[in-house]
C-alpha cells in the first residue's frame, strides 16, 4: 500500500548534530553545538542551502485562534452584543466579571451566548461561576463544563439545568468538579 502525504525523519548524525528530512526534498540540520540550523532545499538552485541561527526557526504550531463557535460549546458574543443583549453599560458588565456574574473567555473578550436568556444572565450562574473558580480559575474549562452535556445532568448542558430552575443541582455539582480539580493538582502549584 502507497503512503500519502508528508514524511519526516528524524535521524541523529555522527557529529552530534540532528537532521529532520520532510520527504519533499527538503531537509533541516540543526546543530545544537553551534545554535544554528541548516536547510537543505534541493529546489533551490543548484541545491544550496540557508544557514540560519536556531533562535529564528519557529517549533510547533501556534494556537488557533478560538473561533465565534466551538464545537459543541455554542457561540461568543462581543462585548458590544453582550451589553446590547442584556441592556447594560460597560461599567455594569466589568463589576459582573469582578463578582463572577459573567463568564469571560479573557484571552479573546469575548462571551458564551448561552449565558443570556431572554435579555437576562442566567440565574445561579454567579454561584456556578464562583464554585469552579475555587477548584481552578479557568474560563475556557468552566465554559466547557457549563456546556458539554454530563451524564449527571441527565444527557443535558449544566447551563440548560440552570435556565430551567435546577440551580441547586448544578451548584452542587460544580463544587463536587472543583473538589476533583483541586485534588487533581494538588502539590502542583
Amino acid at each position: 500500500m502507497a503512503e500519502h502525504g508528508v514524511r519526516l525523519q528524524l535521524t541523529l548524525t555522527d557529529d552530534g548534530v540532528w537532521r529532520v528530512t520532510t520527504g519533499v526534498n527538503m531537509a533541516f540540520v540543526f546543530d545544537f553545538h553551534t545554535g544554528t540550523v541548516t536547510i537543505l532545499d534541493d529546489d533551490l538552485e543548484h541545491g544550496s542551502t540557508e544557514l540560519k541561527p536556531i533562535s529564528a526557526i519557529e517549533v510547533g504550531v501556534p494556537e488557533p485562534e478560538l473561533s465565534t463557535e466551538e464545537p459543541f460549546l455554542g457561540p461568543l458574543l462581543t462585548e458590544a452584543e453582550l451589553l446590547e443583549r442584556l441592556v447594560i453599560g460597560p461599567e455594569t458588565l466589568r463589576g459582573f466579571e469582578e463578582d463572577r456574574t459573567v463568564l469571560r473567555i479573557i484571552t479573546e473578550a469575548k462571551y458564551p451566548a448561552f449565558q443570556v436568556v431572554d435579555g437576562q444572565l442566567l440565574p445561579g450562574l454567579r454561584s456556578v461561576l464562583g464554585e469552579l473558580a475555587d477548584g481552578i480559575d479557568d474560563a475556557k474549562l468552566h465554559w466547557r463544563w457549563l456546556t458539554i452535556p454530563a451524564e449527571w445532568a441527565d444527557d443535558r448542558a449544566p447551563w440548560e439545568l440552570l435556565r430551567d430552575g435546577e440551580e441547586a443541582r448544578v451548584v452542587n455539582a460544580a463544587g463536587r468538579a472543583a473538589w476533583a480539580w483541586r485534588d487533581q493538582n494538588r502539590g502542583y502549584s
